[in-house]
């Protein structure tokens, strides 16, 4: 996205897995707001999310998708699906 070269990683991304599934949170318009640390626009947000969900999937993930909830309702559903795991 900005024009930066990828190390290749290939082969630890492959075979250095913890788990089969990652916990993904999209961009949530509702909410966003630029601060120091997050000085992404919306849409670049966006692209990126694009481009590292398509990086898990392509490495053979699952991707759970983190509902869009209070903070504690968010931790009590990662929680619930990692008793399920």
């Amino acid at each position: 996205m900005e024009g930066r070269p990828v190390p290749a990683h290939d082969a630890a991304a492959k075979s250095l897995r913890c788990h089969h599934e990652v916990f993904v949170a999209p961009p949530w318009p509702e909410i966003f707001e630029n601060d120091a640390e997050r000085r992404q626009t919306l849409e670049e947000a966006s692209l990126t999310y694009d481009r590292v969900t398509e990086a898990y999937l392509d490495y053979g993930y699952s991707l759970v998708e983190l509902p869009r909830l209070a903070i504690r309702e968010r931790v009590g559903f990662v929680f619930r699906h990692l008793r399920r795991a």
